[in-house]
């Protein structure tokens, strides 16, 4: 039950707090006074997109807080206790959304998705208006109403499933007919391409070495004339450096003797000389392993361009990927020569899925069938009740061939129009073409209710339900929506006396203008004396005789009677 509704700076809204009753409760109020825009506030806390729009002018953002008791709610407890969200008996949704369109949702100050939000509050609040009246002019969306009036959905569910997976098999059926199709073609290419690469026997990384070794052996010559310079220029040359050293050592020994101090020169100088032995000895030694070899340079480069030549055939961007295309040609070769065997293995996991979807399709269509006739009966039970006393109502099951995987989907093998007939002698024609506002309003109302008794929510609002229709039929809507209220939390926006008049509670939203900027604000009537008056108001507008005001207090009596 919706026990508390908060909403600031949200669109003509500066900031109001609303208090929720038990029962039937209704909002009235002139045109553009704001009603719609409580609507939209409660269906921002139901997970719907906000729009930046809805932001009050001026302010950064908006605002929407709602309390709902969890008494007597199940699915909600069971996905909060899931989520790890610590609830009691009451729920706190908040909903925050920037004037940069920006939407945060709170689900008792723990952050959530809107997907979450909308899971959480689907058993909670219902709201039923102009779009859910247009839903009855389409056909598709009367299996709907069907399987939520039977509890079909956890079957339809298991339908869809088989649906599928059956779908998913018949792909992949289609793509090995194909495949076998295309077989010898492609297991030539397929042969061509592996003896092509097996004949290579490229190893990982194997180019980076032949390109490192490739530009050693390219450089030999002039390698070789670099290090037998490098080693005449230290120890062979004439004034070599080795030579320079030997004078530099026969200086400083005889500094050392003139002066003690320059000893530690000596020892450095030493160092220097033994380091520049070791280095000539290792001069020496890599000169002499220095190859050159043209033999395996024509090698190293024939290979060269067989990688990259083939890396170029296939597109590749590295060469490592050869090798990748090597196994994965070898496993589709071998899946081909397989392909028969599993082609068989699939058409029979095929005929297994086909059946699982027959028998589930039937098992589904077979319980619509059933239930159908109840549904007409109850529909036409509550058309009676809201002054249709002569109408009919069929679930009419169109012509479909079982047989048929065409006409199959992943709601079954059913395709159901709901059909009416409101006049004594009238044929039964679809709704879709017959139904007037008047009629399809309380068709409508008809199945909430009915659905609703079969899978109730806490909170049920219902906006525009009183299109097109008047007077006695209009009296015979409010009590259905009293009735309603007696078996859950029931709001309606109305602008009709006569559905007013069967309200618990009765809430008037109201436009105020102060200093060039408007204010939506919504209060409470406290007494009959006020309620009466807002009753009057809708019946005869601002000016309110004391016959419009005696007309409401008898509506209010009649109502009260009709209660009773």
């Amino acid at each position: 039950m919706l026990l508390h509704l908060k909403i600031k700076n949200f669109a003509t809204i500066k900031e109001l707090e609303v208090e929720f009753g038990s029962g039937f409760s209704i909002l009235t109020g002139e045109t553009g006074a704001g009603k719609s825009i409580l609507i939209d506030a409660i269906m921002l806390l139901r997970g719907d997109r906000g729009r930046s729009t809805l932001v009050r002018s001026g302010e950064d953002q908006a605002e929407v807080e709602a309390v709902l008791s969890l008494k007597g709610t199940e699915e909600p407890r069971k996905l909060l206790d899931e989520s790890g969200i610590d609830a009691d008996e009451d729920l706190i949704i908040r909903c925050l959304l920037s004037s940069q369109g920006r939407l945060r949702r709170f689900v008792n100050g723990v952050s959530v998705t809107a997907d979450y939000l909308k899971n959480l509050t689907r058993p909670m609040i219902t709201i039923h208006g102009q779009h859910e009246h247009q839903s009855l002019l389409q056909s598709s969306s009367h299996l709907d109403f069907l399987d939520g009036f039977g509890k079909l959905f956890e079957l339809r569910q298991k339908v869809s499933r088989h649906y599928q997976h059956y779908q998913e098999l018949a792909e992949l059926r289609r793509k090995q007919e194909q495949d076998l199709n295309q077989r010898s073609m492609r297991m030539a290419e397929l042969k061509e391409m592996i003896e092509e690469l097996q004949e290579l026997a490229l190893e990982p990384g194997e180019e980076e070495h032949l390109l490192e070794e490739t530009k050693r052996l390219s450089g030999a010559e002039k390698l070789i004339q670099l290090l037998s310079d490098s080693k005449s220029r230290l120890s062979e040359d004439e004034l070599s450096l080795m030579e320079q050293m030997e004078i530099l050592r026969k200086n400083i020994q005889q500094s050392s003797e003139m002066d003690p101090d320059c000893v530690p020169l000596m020892e450095e100088l030493e160092q220097c000389f033994f380091q520049l032995e070791d280095f000539g000895r290792s001069l020496q030694k890599r000169q002499e392993m220095v190859e050159i070899n043209p033999e395996r340079l024509s090698f190293l480069n024939d290979r060269l361009n067989r990688v990259q030549r083939l890396q170029r055939k296939y597109a590749l961007d590295h060469s490592d990927e050869l090798c990748e295309l090597l196994n994965s040609s070898e496993k589709e070769h071998t899946d081909l020569i397989n392909l028969e065997e599993n082609s068989q293995l699939l058409e029979e996991q095929f005929e297994t899925a086909l059946m699982e979807l027959k028998q589930s399709s039937e098992e589904l269509s077979a319980r619509r069938h059933k239930i159908s006739t109840d549904l007409d009966r109850q529909i036409v039970q509550q058309l009676q009740q809201l002054g249709m006393e002569k109408a009919r109502f069929q679930t009419k099951f169109k012509n479909q061939d079982a047989e048929d995987e065409k006409e199959w989907s992943e709601k079954g093998i059913d395709q159901v129009e709901f059909m009416l007939s409101v006049n004594p002698g009238q044929n039964l024609k679809s709704l879709i073409h017959i139904a007037s506002g008047g009629e399809l309003s309380r068709t409508m109302l008809a199945l909430k209710t009915i659905l609703q008794t079969h899978d109730p929510s806490t909170v049920m609002i219902f906006d525009e339900v009183d299109t097109g229709i008047s007077g006695r039929v209009a009296e015979m809507v409010g009590q259905k929506l009293r009735n309603l209220g007696q078996q859950q939390q029931t709001l309606c926006v109305t602008h009709l006396p006569q559905i007013a008049a069967f309200s618990d509670s009765h809430y008037v939203v109201e436009k105020q203008i102060e200093k060039d900027a408007t204010y939506t604000v919504v209060r409470k009537t406290s007494t009959s004396e006020e309620k009466a008056q807002e009753i009057a108001q809708l019946i005869g507008g601002r000016e309110i005789t004391e016959k419009t005001f005696s007309v409401a207090y008898e509506m209010l009596e009649q109502a009260r009677s009709a209660a009773g």
